[in-house]
C-alpha cells in the first residue's frame, strides 16, 4: 500500500486544530443572571468566608466578528480564568474556561429577494436624485423641479433631501456675511426648521446616551441614528450661519448651544459657524483660536488668512498684523501680482 492510499483512508477523519488568538479576549463578570442578561452593573470584588460559595454569572465573550462569523459546530475558544486579586494568586489560583461558539444562522437569500431588489433600487434612485439636488444650481428650473418632486416622494429621505437643497446654496463657502442673499438666508432657515422637525433631536440623545441596545436590529437603527445625527448638525451648522447672516446673534447663540449637545465645536462641520458667531459677538480672541484650530487641518486657505488678519486688526495686534500680511505672498504666490 502506498502512502497515498495511506491518506486517502484518512480524508474523512476528524481534525483538531488548536491556533492562538492574536489578542486575549475578556470576559464580564455579574453577581446576578438579571444583570448578565442586560449587560448592567459588573461585579468587580466579591468577599466571602472560607468554604462558601458563591454564583457568579459569565457574559459571551467581546469577539472580533472575524473569529465567529465563519465558525462551525464544534469549534469552541479556550482559556483560564483567575478570580483572585493580588498577583501571587492570579499565578497559582487559575482555571480552565471553555466558550462554545453557535454556528451562525443561516438566512434564506432567496426569500423576498425581488421585493427587496425592487426596494433597493427605488431607493437608490432616489438617493441618486437628492445628491443631484445638492450639485445643481439652486435656483435653475430643473433643480426646483426635481426638488417639489422628490418632496412628494414616500421613498426619498425628506431630512437628506432639505440638507441637500441648503446645501446647494453654498453658504458655509463664504467667509463675507454681507455677500449672501437675504432670500437665500431665509429659506436655508425655513429648510433647516423643517429638518429638526423630521428628525427628533430627543431620540438621537436617548439612543447615544443608552449603554446598551438589546434589540435584534441595532446595528441597523445605529446606521439611521448616525446618519441623522449628521444631518441635523450640517443643517444646524448651516442654519446658524444664516443666522449670524441676518444679524441675529441670540438666535445664532442657540443654535450653537443645541449643535454642542451633539459634537465638539472644532467639527469640521461646525467650526466655520463657530467662527462667525464668536466675530460677531466681537469675541475676536476666540475666533483666532477657532481659525488656528482650523488652519491645521486646511493650511492653505486664503480666506481664513485674511479673516485672520481682520481680527488681528481688530485687536490692535499690530505684529502679528505685520507678520501674516508680510508672509501672504509666500504662502500664496498665485494670488498676488509682482509690481
Amino acid at each position: 500500500m502506498t502512502k497515498k492510499d495511506i491518506l486517502d483512508k484518512m480524508v474523512d477523519l476528524p481534525m483538531a486544530i488548536a491556533s492562538k488568538l492574536s489578542s486575549p479576549l475578556s470576559i464580564d463578570i455579574y453577581a446576578s443572571q438579571a444583570q448578565a442578561l442586560i449587560s448592567g452593573k459588573k461585579c468587580s470584588v466579591l468577599n466571602i468566608n472560607k468554604g462558601a460559595s458563591v454564583p457568579i454569572f459569565l457574559t459571551s465573550p467581546s469577539v472580533n466578528e472575524k473569529y465567529t462569523k465563519h465558525a462551525g459546530v464544534g469549534q469552541y475558544l479556550q482559556g483560564t480564568i483567575t478570580f483572585a486579586k493580588d498577583e501571587a494568586g492570579k499565578k497559582s489560583d487559575v482555571y480552565p474556561i471553555r466558550y462554545v461558539l453557535n454556528e451562525t444562522a443561516k438566512k434564506d437569500k432567496n426569500k423576498n429577494s425581488g421585493k427587496k431588489a425592487d426596494a433597493n433600487f427605488n431607493e437608490s434612485m432616489a438617493e441618486q436624485k437628492i445628491n443631484w439636488i445638492g450639485k445643481l444650481e439652486p435656483n435653475s428650473e430643473e433643480a426646483l423641479t426635481m426638488f417639489e418632486a422628490l418632496k412628494k416622494d414616500e421613498i426619498a429621505n425628506q431630512a437628506q433631501l432639505r440638507l441637500a437643497r441648503i446645501s446647494a446654496f453654498a453658504i458655509d463657502r463664504k467667509i463675507d456675511l454681507e455677500s449672501i442673499d437675504q432670500k437665500i438666508v431665509q429659506e436655508i432657515i425655513d429648510l433647516a426648521v423643517e429638518i429638526q422637525g423630521l428628525i427628533k433631536e430627543e431620540d438621537i440623545l436617548l439612543f447615544f446616551g443608552t449603554k446598551f441596545d438589546a434589540r435584534p436590529d441595532a446595528s441597523d437603527i445605529k446606521k439611521d441614528m448616525e446618519k441623522n445625527r449628521n444631518i441635523l448638525i450640517e443643517a444646524l451648522a448651516k442654519k446658524g450661519i444664516a443666522q449670524c447672516a441676518q444679524g441675529n446673534t441670540d438666535e445664532a447663540t442657540e443654535t450653537l448651544f443645541k449643535l454642542l449637545k451633539f459634537t465638539d465645536i472644532t467639527d469640521s462641520k461646525v467650526i466655520l459657524f463657530a467662527i462667525l458667531h464668536a466675530e460677531q459677538l466681537e469675541h475676536n480672541a476666540r475666533a483666532i483660536k477657532l481659525i488656528q484650530n482650523q488652519l491645521e487641518t486646511k493650511p492653505n486657505s486664503l480666506d481664513l488668512e485674511q479673516k485672520l488678519i481682520q481680527l488681528y486688526e481688530k485687536l490692535d495686534w499690530t505684529h502679528c498684523t505685520h507678520f501674516a500680511k508680510e508672509s501672504l505672498p509666500t504662502r500664496f504666490p498665485t494670488d498676488f501680482e509682482l509690481h
